[in-house]
């Protein structure tokens, strides 16, 4: 099974997805390949810059995206637009291994993550999603998403 989530790493409905599907039992999120496409809202005043950072993350390889990705939702009340570098930098300093603060920095300057934002942001526009986050699961679009009772209800019926 695919889901496949549009999401802003600003949006409290966002983080509220992520959270139940972290607590989805490990046997489960096995059976599940999750797809993460950035769909930052003009909104939320960071949310832009954390998608390129996570981005440049994701390019390190292994679970980089997605330690990062709990990190920021799990701060989202701290993060600010003029903190969010020194939030990552620290992350970035305490995880093992750690996030190869030089090469984000590096991917950042390059302009790379901003191809790949745009690719996701052209894909949303295709499927009209404009609000996050905006879940898919086996290609087909799935509302109402908060909760995890919601969240096994749905990935139930796709099997």
């Amino acid at each position: 099974m695919t889901v496949v989530e549009f999401s802003d790493f600003e949006c409290p409905f966002c983080k509220r997805f992520a959270e139940s599907f972290d607590e989805l039992p490990p046997a489960e999120r096995r059976n599940v390949r999750t797809v993460f496409k950035q769909r930052p809202l003009a909104m939320h005043p960071w949310a832009r810059h954390a998608a390129l950072i996570s981005i440049c993350a994701s390019l390190q390889g292994g679970d980089t995206f997605w330690r990062l990705e709990r990190f920021l939702f799990a701060n989202q009340a701290t993060i600010r637009a003029d903190n969010l570098d020194e939030k990552v930098e620290t992350f970035g300093s305490q995880t093992s291994p750690s996030l190869d603060l030089a090469r984000l920095r590096s991917c950042l300057i390059s302009g790379s993550a901003e191809r790949v934002l745009a690719r996701d942001e052209r894909l949303a526009e295709l499927y009209h999603v404009d609000a996050t986050p905006t879940v898919f699961i086996n290609g087909t679009r799935k509302a109402g998403m908060a909760g995890l009772e919601k969240l096994r209800t749905l990935l139930d019926a796709a099997r």
